[in-house]
């Protein structure tokens, strides 16, 4: 073994990813999520997600600009759904 596996979440817990609202950069698994629907919660944001029907089951999860109403259009459009606040 080289030490490599295992440690991937923790790797990628330590590597700030900056938020594309605001342009906070947010740590930790799940960081960039609970930051995006601080958005949406006061209002300024909408999550939108879509789910593919594969194994294990994946999903891609978007903030957008609540004002964008055409992003918001194209992509519900192609299949992303919004998630109740």
């Amino acid at each position: 073994m080289s030490g490599k596996r295992g440690d991937s979440a923790a790797r990628h817990a330590g590597r700030g990813h900056e938020f594309n609202l605001c342009g906070r950069v947010a740590f930790g698994n799940g960081g960039s999520v609970a930051h995006g629907r601080a958005h949406v919660r006061r209002g300024e944001a909408m999550e939108l997600l879509q789910e593919y029907a594969t194994y294990p089951p994946t999903s891609t999860r978007l903030f957008v600009d609540k004002g964008d109403e055409a992003r918001i259009a194209r992509l519900k459009s192609e299949g992303f759904h919004e998630v109740p606040a």
